[in-house]
């Protein structure tokens, strides 16, 4: 989830008095919350049924690398669209210019393919690349404009975001990543909307803005941000965007907001989509107004509309939302979803957007046969929900999440820095649960984009890792994780948190750019070739064995460092990690070869009586498979 504005601020975007205690907290959700059921309805996802030839490839799954990353932190592919809709472009050296858009791009993201493809990543996780609101709110107690360059402050789903990109474009980055073996993970967000704003107000209704308001006016201070609204008895301004029928917010007297994390605002703030409701509604005014002729000029459609804006008889909240996510799916071939804020929506709107992809996907690849990845299986749907670990729950049961992302591996390694035999119970646990039941997944990571928030300690490198060295361990404990793994974007390069603290805004340190090989903007860090060198070859060797993180565990006894075996039907391979420098004697019976080789260096060896002996470099490491 993402870094909300303070509550201060709160109060200068809204008009309105501060939030009960109730309403901000966001408290644990039991897994047995009531089931909401959508109406009878024609459309195919209201059953809820998942098909019974669905089949997602565990052997992919249970070994997946993701890379994780935000599309405008990462690389600038084309530099026309750096300010569009009237965005500022940010300097990621300027603290002032931390919440504005730095220039990343899906295009960027497809000039990086190779890169990626080299790293040994063979998914890609990317930030919502749909239409963001256009304007900023004030984030870091009031100290920087905050635009939603995350892509979680959504307008309409029904475009790409021209900062992001084009249809083309966008096209393009799916069909090569695919072309290359990458399977494409979208995140998407069906608990809320963005904030309103003045930039888009003053375009779709400007009777609710001041005579003093003019587009483009540089002098707007901050502080004076909503001197430009007219709030009063008669404001209408809400009315006139989303709707007291699509949302609740606690922003007016209509806008009842409920209690509780299904019907309360998600952090306190964000104006809550009614999923749960079970009568049709109209498309909102504000987004009617926005796709007439006369908004083109402001609002663009042609070459970023990905599904037709019309109105959809009988269609609920929910219905909508499902409809325009899984329009994503059936166009672009998008292989999952990462589902934002999980626990603020009911599980069964979750297992009807499931239901709908699973259709969508197999639609896109019955009209596209050429561009489909061999053997890649159905629909991929992970969830978050902060706190969860390794545990199979109602998310999987009845909300059709194939994975959750698991928030406990990150504290894990952190100690195993110091210590790597620390994390064989971790390992152990972590095998028997996933690698035993074909239908259980989880996404275990180091670093993430709201890690500043969650520990208050930001990237993993600096937070957990002081040294090099550590940094570079520390890959190696998340490449040999069991189940799926998810990389954050840089991590493997050096990439550190900003120096600036944005105020109370800490999630903002750990979205810093991402450092490339022989650019000289100073971000205060730069591309480490040396952790990345090491990276690349652990993610590789996980690459190459589904073993590692579908594979039994069994720790190996050593007389340095911490060993382990992992054993996937034919594909077996020994692991070594923290070894002192020398020679090393290894049992290597459980590949069952009468030669083995070292991954990590290419040196091979001879087996006698089960066990092989190598030279152990500065790195402590042997990733040994059949020679």
């Amino acid at each position: 989830m993402k870094k909300l504005i303070s509550t201060k601020i709160l109060l200068a975007l809204t008009g309105t008095v501060l939030l009960s205690s109730a309403l901000l907290s966001c408290k644990k959700e039991e897994d047995e919350d009531p089931v909401v059921v959508a109406p009878a309805s024609t459309k195919a996802w209201a059953t809820s049924d998942i098909p019974d030839d669905y089949s997602v490839n565990s052997d992919f799954w249970d070994n997946a690398s993701v890379y994780f990353v935000l599309i405008d932190r990462f690389y600038n592919g084309n530099t026309s669209n750096d300010t569009s809709y009237g965005r500022e472009k940010g300097s990621p050296s300027a603290k002032a210019d931390a919440g504005k858009f730095f220039g990343g791009d899906i295009k960027g993201l497809t000039d990086k393919l190779d890169y990626l493809e080299s790293l040994g990543v063979n998914a890609i996780w990317i930030s919502c690349p749909y239409e963001q609101i256009h304007g900023w709110c004030v984030g870091g107690s009031n100290e920087f404009k905050y635009y939603p360059y995350h892509g979680y402050y959504a307008m309409d789903y029904t475009n790409i975001d021209a900062n992001i990109g084009t249809k083309e474009e966008f096209t393009a980055f799916v069909d090569a990543a695919h072309a290359k073996g990458i399977r494409v993970v979208m995140d998407v967000v069906m608990n809320h909307p963005g904030y309103n704003t003045i930039e888009d107000a003053v375009h779709l209704y400007p009777d609710v803005m001041t005579s003093s308001y003019v587009h483009g006016n540089t002098t707007i201070t901050l502080n004076k941000y909503h001197d430009y609204i007219k709030y009063g008895a008669d404001f209408h301004g809400w009315d006139d965007w989303w709707g007291g029928s699509w949302i609740r917010a606690g922003l007016c007297s209509h806008y009842k907001t409920g209690s509780g994390d299904l019907t309360g605002s998600c952090g306190g703030s964000l104006p809550d989509f009614i999923t749960e409701g079970d009568k049709a509604v109209s498309l909102p005014k504000f987004l009617k107004t926005k796709h007439t002729d006369a908004m083109k000029d402001f609002y663009p459609t042609e070459g970023y509309e990905v599904v037709k804006f019309e109105e959809k008889s009988g269609y609920t909240v929910r219905d909508y939302l499902i409809y325009w996510l899984s329009s994503w799916v059936r166009e672009f071939g998008i292989d999952g979803f990462r589902c934002d804020t999980a626990k603020h929506v009911e599980k069964e709107s979750w297992k009807q957007l499931k239901v709908a992809c699973v259709q969508a996907l197999r639609d896109w690849k019955k009209a596209n046969p050429d561009k489909v990845i061999a053997n890649s299986g159905d629909f991929w749907m992970t969830g978050e929900h902060f706190g969860h670990g390794v545990s199979k729950d109602a998310y999987y049961t009845n909300g059709g999440f194939n994975s959750m992302i698991n928030f406990d591996f990150r504290a894990a390694a952190g100690s195993a820095v110091s210590n790597p035999s620390s994390i064989e119970s971790v390992y152990s646990d972590y095998a028997s649960k996933i690698n035993s039941d074909s239908g259980f997944n989880v996404l275990s990571y180091i670093s993430s984009h709201d890690t500043g928030s969650q520990d208050q300690k930001g990237l993993f490198y600096g937070a957990y890792a002081s040294t090099v060295a550590q940094q570079k361990l520390a890959g190696s404990l998340l490449a040999m994780c069991p189940g799926a793994i998810q990389i954050y974007y840089g991590d493997e390069a050096g990439r550190k948190d900003s120096s600036a603290t944005f105020g109370g805004d800490k999630d903002q340190k750990n979205r810093s750019q991402m450092p490339w090989a022989g650019d000289t903007t100073s971000l205060g860090y730069s591309f480490d070739s040396e952790i990345h060198a090491h990276w690349t070859k652990m993610l590789n060797f996980r690459k190459k064995h589904p073993a590692v993180g579908g594979g039994t565990h069994s720790k190996i006894n050593v007389d340095s460092g911490y060993a382990f075996s992992r054993v996937r039907e034919n594909d077996k391979v020994v692991v070594v990690l923290g070894a002192n420098g020398g020679s090393l004697e290894v049992d290597v019976s459980s590949i069952g070869a009468s030669k083995v080789k070292d991954a990590y260096t290419g040196a091979e060896a001879d087996v006698t009586n089960g066990k092989a002996v190598f030279n152990v470099g500065t790195d402590g490491v042997l990733l040994i498979e059949k020679s």
